[in-house]
């Protein structure tokens, strides 16, 4: 499922849950057929994903003030995944794109450490404990080197800018020592403007959050250039609420179940 949300958030199409029915949209215009397939084959499936993500965002809780806390699901899965050999940087997140006209770079890299401590999660690294248990820790600050600008002339040193831009977004991630994501902006000497590289693990971010930090950081460095501060509300919840949510509803169940089968099998 995750899949299919990330190539639709890729094809710009965003899927809302209104009265129980899908409402489709697409900010390209058409939407290939390929993808109406997908969607049609799969309806139930997103109706039940958005449901139950609609409900989870109820019911979930902060987390306790823990030194550490449990890993997702979902993260585990990527933590296992990215301790196979050869993974490297498979679960690298690459962002690139170009802008025009004058940049700020000052605000721009206030923008983007107001961001980083905007989202724990994106302060998030992971480690293994004695006993072989992965635990997420939530760092006070992320190291200034996560951001570099870069100046450089693109007609004359293009295959430099290639370079790096391929560099940056294949380095490989410590997920134990973190930071587990980089922003590095190449300015072009000649005033051709500027190359955002912007890249993150995937056990911290997917598809869909990369959309929403972009446009965040933007909002920030906008508010910054005209002076302003707290411009974005508060988030109300954390990943580490969901995983310690989540992670509570499973040990539940199994809790549930198992007390419901030693009932079972008891006898009289």
């Amino acid at each position: 499922m995750e899949e299919l949300f990330e190539l639709l958030y890729k094809e710009s199409i965003y899927i809302n849950l209104i009265d129980n029915k899908l409402s489709v949209k697409s900010y390209k215009g058409k939407i290939r057929k390929e993808i109406i397939d997908k969607i049609s084959l799969h309806r139930e499936e997103i109706i039940s994903y958005l449901m139950l993500a609609d409900v989870s965002y109820r019911i979930i809780s902060k987390a306790p003030d823990l030194e550490y806390y449990p890993l997702s699901s979902s993260q585990r899965r990527l933590w296992i995944l990215s301790r196979f050999e050869g993974a490297d940087g498979a679960y690298n997140i690459p962002e690139v794109f170009r802008i025009s006209g004058d940049l700020n770079i000052n605000f721009l890299e206030k923008s983007y450490f107001s961001l980083l401590s905007r989202h724990e999660i994106l302060r998030t690294i992971f480690r293994e404990s004695a006993e072989g248990e992965v635990y997420q820790y939530i760092l006070s600050e992320v190291p200034d080197d996560s951001f570099q600008h870069l100046v450089l002339d693109f007609e004359k040193e293009g295959n430099k800018v290639s370079e790096i831009i391929s560099s940056e977004s294949n380095r490989i991630f410590d997920l134990s020592a973190g930071p587990l994501i980089r922003f590095t902006v190449l300015e072009d000497q000649s005033g051709g403007g500027y190359i955002f590289c912007l890249v993150m693990h995937h056990i911290i971010s997917d598809g869909w959050s990369m959309g929403i930090l972009k446009k965040e950081l933007f909002t920030l460095y906008d508010s910054f250039k005209e002076g302003c501060t707290e411009v974005l509300s508060p988030l109300s919840l954390q990943y580490k609420d969901y995983a310690y949510w989540e992670q509570s509803e499973l040990e539940n169940r199994v809790s549930l179940s198992k007390s419901y089968w030693q009932e079972q099998f008891s006898g009289d």
